[in-house]
C-alpha cells in the first residue's frame, strides 16, 4: 500500500507541471472535434491534422514531429464490455508485454465528464516518452458496426493529453456540449444506418446538421463534392476516388467550378439538410460490405474544427 502511495503522489509531481504547462496551450488557437460515431468531442491544436496512413480509427499529429516537442498527436480506440473497467484496462496497458509506456510507467484514477477514468503516464526509461493515455467508461456502450464497446481509450503526447483531457465531452450523456453535430442516413433506407445499393446505379446519401450551441451559426452550402470530405471503406481498404473529383476540387479552389452559394442561417436546435450523390465520388464499386463516413468543417462561429458524421453500413449488389 506504501508503494502505491509514493507512485501516485510522484505522477501527481510529476502531472503538475505539465498541467500548467497544459493551461497555457489551451490559450493557443485549438481547434474543436465532433465525431457522432465515437459520441465523443474536445478540442486540440489547430496545426495537428489527419494521418491518411490511419483508416481503422480518428488519428491527428504535426506534419513533422519535433524530438523537442514530442510528437504531437492524439488517436481513439475503442475497446471492452460493460463489464469492464478502466482501473483494468490501464493495468493491462501498464503491464503489456511490449511495455508501450516504459518499464515502470504509473496509473491515477480521475473523472472525465462525471466518468471513471484512469491516466496512464510514462516512465522516463521509455525510449521516446512521449505517450500518455486515459482510458473513460462510456455513460453508455456505443455500437458501431454491429459491435458495442464500453471503453474509449484516447493516446496522446504527453505534453498535450492534460489539457485535452479537460474538454472532453460525450455528446452520448450531453449532447448539448457538442456545439454541431452531422448525422448521415442513406436515401429510401428501409433500416436505419443500412443500405443496399446497386454497383451503377446513382445513390444519394442525405445530411443532416443540427445546431446545438446557444448561438446563431451560419452553414456554407456550395458544392457538395467539396463541402463534405467522405470515407468509404471496403473491409480495411479505402476505395479510391475518381479523378472527377479531383479535378472538381481543383476548379472549386481556383473559382471555376460552379456552386450553390447558399447560406443556412441555424438558430439553436434547428436543423438543416443536404446531399451527396455519392456514385459521382467513387470509381466503380464491386460487390459486398462497405461503411461510410462523413465529414465537414464546423461553421466559424464555433471556430476552427471539424465534425464526423455516424458510419453507416452499405451493401453493394450487382
Amino acid at each position: 500500500m506504501t508503494r502505491l502511495v509514493v507512485a501516485l503522489v510522484c505522477l501527481f509531481c510529476v502531472a503538475t507541471p505539465l498541467l500548467g504547462r497544459a493551461r497555457a496551450s489551451t490559450a493557443e488557437p485549438w481547434q474543436t472535434y465532433v465525431d457522432d460515431t465515437y459520441q465523443v468531442t474536445f478540442r486540440f491544436p489547430r496545426e495537428w491534422k489527419r494521418d491518411p496512413l490511419y483508416d481503422d480509427r480518428p488519428y491527428f499529429g504535426v506534419e513533422r514531429p519535433l524530438p523537442t516537442a514530442g510528437r504531437g498527436f492524439f488517436q481513439l480506440l475503442l475497446m471492452g464490455e460493460e463489464s469492464d473497467e478502466p482501473k483494468q484496462i490501464c493495468k493491462g496497458l501498464a503491464e503489456h508485454v511490449v511495455r508501450p509506456f516504459g518499464e515502470n510507467p504509473t496509473t491515477r484514477p480521475m473523472k472525465v465528464d462525471g466518468q471513471s477514468a484512469c491516466l496512464v503516464w510514462p516512465s522516463k526509461d521509455q525510449g521516446a516518452p512521449w505517450d500518455a493515455a486515459v482510458v473513460i467508461k462510456y455513460p453508455q456502450p456505443v455500437e458501431i458496426n454491429g459491435e458495442r464497446y464500453s471503453i474509449l481509450e484516447l493516446d496522446a503526447d504527453k505534453n498535450y493529453i492534460l489539457a485535452i483531457i479537460r474538454t472532453i465531452r460525450f455528446i452520448s450523456s450531453a449532447r448539448h456540449n457538442s456545439p454541431f453535430l452531422l448525422e448521415i442516413s442513406p436515401q429510401n433506407a428501409k433500416k436505419t444506418g443500412t443500405a443496399t445499393w446497386k454497383a451503377d446505379a446513382p445513390v444519394s446519401v442525405i445530411l443532416t446538421m443540427k445546431n446545438t450551441s446557444r448561438r446563431v451559426l451560419h452553414v456554407a452550402l456550395t458544392n457538395p463534392a467539396t463541402d463534405y470530405r467522405t470515407t468509404l471503406m471496403h473491409n480495411t481498404d479505402r476505395v479510391p476516388v475518381t479523378e472527377n473529383l479531383q479535378q472538381m476540387k481543383e476548379e472549386v479552389k481556383s473559382g471555376h467550378a460552379s456552386t450553390r452559394n447558399v447560406l443556412i442561417t441555424l438558430k439553436p436546435q434547428q436543423t438543416c439538410q443536404d446531399a451527396i450523390e455519392i456514385r459521382s465520388l467513387y470509381q466503380r464499386l464491386t460487390p459486398g460490405e462497405y461503411s461510410l463516413q462523413v465529414e465537414r468543417d464546423l461553421p466559424p462561429e464555433l471556430g476552427k474544427g471539424i465534425v464526423e458524421s455516424n458510419t453507416i453500413k452499405v451493401t453493394v449488389i450487382d
